[in-house]
This record gives C-alpha cells, structure tokens and sequence, in this order.
C-alpha cells in the first residue's frame, strides 16, 4: 500500500485527522502581526511568548511524571477547533463564519474561535472555547473561571479580531458573550461523521444548542445580579454627594419587575427567560441609563441578547424539523443543567 493510500485509510478510520494543522484554519487565523500599529503590541506579543515557554515547560514536567497529554489527545484538541472552523456552515447555517483567534486571545482571554452570523440587518458574534476532554467536569470548571473573570470586572472580549463577514471589522470585540463546548475524546470521531452526514447532522446541533443556550442564559441572569451590585455601591456614594437622580416611578417599577423576574429564573423557573429579554428590549431607554446598568453591561446584555435570540429561534426550528433519536456514541445527553448559586459559592 502507497503512503498517500495508507494516509487515506488512516484519515477515513480517524476522521478527525484532517482538521489537524489543517491549512485552511491557519489561514483564517488573524496574527498579531497585523496589529503592528496597536500600542501595546509588543508588550503583548512578549506576553504569548512567555505564556507558549511556560505551558510548554509545565507539559514536559506532566509527561515526565507520565501525566501528560498524549499525541493524540493534543491533536483532538487541534482538530476540534479545526472542524468548527471547516464545517462551521453545517453546523450553524450557510451564512455562518467560524473565525479562529490569534495566539494572544487563545492564551490569555481564553477563546479559541469566534462566531459570526448575519441576523435581522446585523452581524451577531459569539466566542468560543472548545475542548476534548472530560466533559461536565470542563464545562463546570470553565463557566467558573468565565464568572470569576466577571466578578473581577474583567472585560470579556477579543484583543485582536478581523471579521470575515465585515472587512471593516478589525481591532478589539468587547464584552461579546462566550460559551465552552467540551466533548470527551472517545465520542470526537462520532459527533465529526454525524456532522458530515446531511442525515444525521441535526443531532450534533442539537448536542451543541443544548449546551450553548443555558450557558447563555446563565451569563446573562448572573451578570445581571453583578451588575445590580455595582449599581448598587455607585448608588449610595452618589446619594452622599447629593448627586443622584432617581427614576420616575413608573420607571422604577419595571426595573423592580425586571429583577424580581430574574430572581425567579434563578431559583429555577428558567422557562421565563424569553418574558425576562421581552422587557429588557422593550425598555432599553430605560435600562441604558447609568443608574440602571453600567455602559459596559448595557452593551454585553445586547450583544447576549441578540445572541440568544438567534441561538433561540435556531434551536427551535431543529426541533421542529427533526425528531431527536438515540444513536449510540452521539446521543449524546440531554443537555448540561442551569446553574445554581453553589456554582460560584
């Protein structure tokens, strides 16, 4: 059997193997180097290379202790966010753009991909951290960390985007929502032929939507409660300077209304949350103002707003369109759970 033969056995019992290193997603990805002119470029390109030493020498000390990831795991972990990129018009429509990150973003704002989907005259964005690995374990411990930067009013964002959908597009993306999608390394090669097959596709989306609409969801209730903390806190130190401006009664009641509301879904009632983002878009006039929401939060809760709209109606329309069955190895679950306030306790 001949080398090129021999490659195409291997790739069609390993499917995964040709989203590996695959030059297509190299291409997409942005490099730092096009963001020269930025100022504080080079303290962030010294950055990636400690970063890139530092991880590298910390896997050498796991292998040596026979700890480490194997060849093939770190390849699955390569070509899970090779696939997104390459099949990124299967899975979230043909309109859809996948876009990988620069080394920075992946590093240090810890988003492997972002995705791009032209929705109702706009272009709605959504980052992406993919993984192989144990999967309720990573997704708990990953949401943490997203919540945790949060809490430490870090910004969440890409520091160096450029947009396939909008050419125009290219700098830094602020407070974007983000997800984590993990599966565990025996079910990749299943969920990439259930992709590329137009007959069972609609499963792995619905593997996927299952998991990434609670964790929006999620963000959007938990940071609503951070961003009334904050509110809170400006509140009182402006009533001490004699500087604060209440809102008109009627004002004043949706936003009660709106909180109550929230408190509920919190507590479980989170087939609510349609009726939660009705109010939010229907009163923006009044949740853009700095007493109600921070700028920085009004822009996230749109960003996550349209986001979850999109991620909403497509869920559905897979739905209706395909009975969900059981087939082995992709059946995968009904779907991560909500979570609760022992999460982040």
């Amino acid at each position: 059997m001949g080398l090129e033969k021999f490659s195409k056995k291997i790739e069609k019992e390993q499917p995964y193997l040709r989203y590996v290193n695959n030059h297509i997603v190299e291409k997409r990805r942005p490099k730092m180097e096009e963001f020269k002119n930025n100022p504080d470029y080079e303290e962030n390109k010294d950055l990636v290379e400690k970063l890139e030493g530092k991880i590298a020498k910390e896997e050498n000390e796991k292998k040596e202790i026979g700890i480490g990831k194997s060849e093939a795991r770190e390849n699955k972990s390569k070509a899970f966010e090779g696939f997104f990129v390459l099949e990124g018009k299967r899975i979230f429509g043909e309109e859809a753009e996948v876009v990988p990150t620069t080394k920075f973003d992946d590093l240090v704002n810890k988003i492997d991909l972002v995705l791009e989907v032209p929705s109702e005259g706009k272009i709605i964005r959504l980052g992406i951290d993919v993984s192989v690995s144990d999967v309720e374990m990573n997704i708990k411990n990953k949401a943490q960390r997203v919540n945790q930067e949060r809490i430490n009013q870090r910004k969440i964002g890409i520091r160096y985007f450029k947009s396939i959908l909008d050419s125009e597009i290219k700098g830094e993306l602020k407070n974007i929502p983000r997800v984590v999608i993990v599966i565990s390394p025996d079910l990749l090669n299943n969920f990439i032929i259930t992709v590329n097959n137009p007959k069972t596709s609609f499963i792995a989306k619905n593997y996927l939507f299952t998991r990434i609409k609670p964790q929006l969801e999620n963000q959007f209730v938990y940071e609503l409660f951070r961003n009334r903390e904050r509110i809170e806190v400006e509140r009182l130190g402006k009533e001490k300077e004699g500087t604060y401006l209440r809102l008109r009664k009627k004002h004043q009641e949706i936003v009660d209304g709106f909180y109550d509301l929230a408190k509920e879904i919190s507590k479980g009632a989170w087939q609510k949350m349609p009726e939660l983002i009705g109010i939010f878009d229907v009163n923006r006039e009044i949740f853009k103002k700095n007493s109600v929401m921070t700028p920085e939060f009004f822009e996230f809760s749109i960003n996550i707003k349209n986001v979850l709209q999109w991620v909403s109606d497509f869920f559905e329309k897979i739905q209706k369109e395909n009975a969900i069955p059981s087939i082995e190895g992709i059946a995968l679950s009904k779907g991560i759970r909500h979570w609760d306030a022992t999460d982040f306790s």
